[in-house]
């Protein structure tokens, strides 16, 4: 396996760019997946991707029923074929626990996804397994997203891996480092530390990379 590429994000405020003008614009959509705290405001945060002509979606998991990872990928998957017939390109935002989510939904249909951002996300099991385990008590149904994309991330083809972005911070008090990146992926560091404050600079200040990622082609 080749080394994770690694890059550190534009430090100026990209938000403020000037969006395109282009009225026939190819469309795109992101849904994104949030964590286990399920903020709600993510729809805010992401609200000026529009003029981006990037339409995020929020879509709500519900890590802490007693409904299995497996009924939730589900509900990924088909939210992602209810844009199937629209002509719009779909792409994925995984936020914390919800970044090995997309990564899955992705397996699910790699056909269809166009990209997937996992944002501040674990990924694998790695070395923290008892970790985990205490987690199960929290949330059992991101365990089994984890453990279940932790198999199959050998299932991820080059190609496929270079329609991923992983983004973190310098520094994560919640996921740990060997967990949040993917080899040959495109993965970059923001430079702000903390789990919350990356994940709301990524969708705000430093959502430009973000969005060009998300547009470009695969």
């Amino acid at each position: 396996m080749s080394k994770a590429k690694c890059s550190m994000c534009w430090s100026r405020p990209q938000f403020l760019s000037k969006p395109d003008t282009v009225m026939d614009m190819e469309k795109y959509v992101a849904i994104i997946i949030p964590g286990l705290g399920e903020i709600e405001r993510f729809s805010l945060l992401s609200s000026h991707w529009r003029k981006y002509h990037v339409e995020p979606v929020l879509h709500r998991v519900g890590w802490h029923g007693s409904e299995h990872f497996e009924a939730r990928l589900a509900k990924i998957v088909a939210r992602i074929d209810s844009f199937s017939t629209t002509g719009t390109k779909v792409s994925l935002i995984g936020c914390s626990a919800g970044g090995s989510a997309a990564l899955n939904a992705f397996l699910e249909r790699k056909n269809t996804v166009h990209k997937v951002i996992s944002l501040c996300g674990w990924l694998r099991v790695g070395e923290h397994r008892k970790y985990l385990e205490r987690v199960k008590y929290i949330s059992a149904s991101f365990v089994e997203s984890v453990t279940l994309l932790d198999r199959r991330e050998k299932d991820l083809s080059s190609e496929d891996r270079a329609r991923i972005m992983t983004v973190r911070p310098i520094f994560d008090e919640l996921v740990a480092a060997d967990v949040v990146i993917l080899d040959g992926a495109r993965n970059i560091r923001l430079p702000v530390p903390g789990h919350t404050l990356a994940i709301v600079s990524g969708l705000t200040i430093f959502c430009r990379q973000l969005i060009e990622f998300i547009r470009t082609s695969a």
